[in-house]
Order: structure tokens, then C-alpha cells, then sequence
């Protein structure tokens, strides 16, 4: 049976995006994530069956939340290798996150319990230390923030892995009231 990998997102605007790019520059030897890439996790589910995938669509689309606003900023390395930008919505996020996971547990779907920090990943330094040149990029962008976005819907995505990194397909986009 095949199996896909997937998580559930919210898309950050091409405005916002081109925004984000427009600060990775620096640290060598990082694999920075292209701008059509840029997301905020809501829920990883990891690699799931087909039959598993396609039961997640229909209890997925019996949320309903309202509309939020989202900033980005500050940055963030997490030593797992991702330097990215904090989401400074603390609640709203949250609050959709829980009515996902509990829409997924009612179909048997259970999410590994960990603390949930929004943010958008914006390089990978895999295997990578903290170095001056990752302490002195995250100093120099440490103000670093976005105009707020309102958050209109989440979406069900698909990660496919290549020679190129990742490509994410949407598969299902669930809009927010």
C-alpha cells in the first residue's frame, strides 16, 4: 500500500514570502527554503497510508473557526537543524490545532503529543552546529518581522522529497469562516 507524507498547514501569502527571502542571506553552507515552501505546521502526521489519507478529508472540512491575523517574527535555531521565524499568534493557532487533532483522534488518527510552537521554517542547516555566522545571521535579524496576514483557510499538504528538497502539494484546502 503506499504511503504519502503529510501534514496540515497554513500557506504564508507571496507578499509575506518575498519578505521572508528577502533575508536569507548569509550563513554558508545552509540549504535555505525556497519561498513557495514557506508554511506554518499545524499538525504532522507523518507518513500514512492511502485509506488513511482519504478518511482525514471529510472530518477535516467539519471545522469551523473564524479568520485570524498572523505576524512573523523573531528568529528562532532549533539544533534538529531548522532556523526559522516565530508565528506571534499564541492563541488562535493553538486553539485550531486542538480542533484538528481531535477531529483526527475521533477516526482513530492519534498525534504525537508535543509542544506546539508556530513557526515557518526557513532554512535547514542539517548537522550543523551553532557558529558564529548562524549566531551572528540570527543577531543581525533579530527584529526581524512581517505585516500581519489574515489566515483564511488551512490546508492538507502532501511533502515530496527529490533531488531538489521538498515540493509540497495541496491537496485539500479547508476555508476558515
Amino acid at each position: 500500500m503506499t504511503k504519502r507524507r503529510v501534514f496540515i498547514g497554513i500557506n504564508i501569502p507571496e507578499d509575506i514570502s518575498k519578505n521572508i527571502s528577502s533575508i536569507q542571506t548569509g550563513p554558508e553552507n545552509i540549504k535555505w527554503v525556497k519561498p513557495e515552501n514557506f508554511h506554518i505546521t499545524i499538525t504532522f502526521l507523518g507518513q500514512i497510508e492511502d485509506d488513511i489519507f482519504n478518511s482525514i478529508k471529510k472530518p477535516l472540512s467539519e471545522i469551523s473557526f473564524n479568520q485570524f491575523k498572523i505576524n512573523l517574527k523573531s528568529i528562532g535555531y532549533w539544533q534538529s537543524g531548522v532556523l526559522w521565524i516565530g508565528a506571534s499568534n499564541w492563541l488562535e493557532l493553538p486553539n485550531l490545532k486542538d480542533q484538528i487533532d481531535k477531529k483526527l483522534l475521533e477516526i482513530g488518527i492519534k498525534i504525537e503529543p508535543k509542544p506546539y510552537v508556530p513557526h515557518v521554517t526557513i532554512a535547514r542547516p542539517k548537522g550543523r552546529p551553532m557558529d558564529k555566522s548562524l549566531r551572528s545571521f540570527i543577531e543581525s535579524n533579530k527584529n526581524f518581522s512581517t505585516t500581519s496576514f489574515t489566515a483564511k483557510e488551512f490546508v492538507l499538504f502532501e511533502s515530496i522529497q527529490d533531488d531538489q528538497g521538498s515540493k509540497y502539494i495541496s491537496h485539500q484546502h479547508y476555508p476558515l469562516k
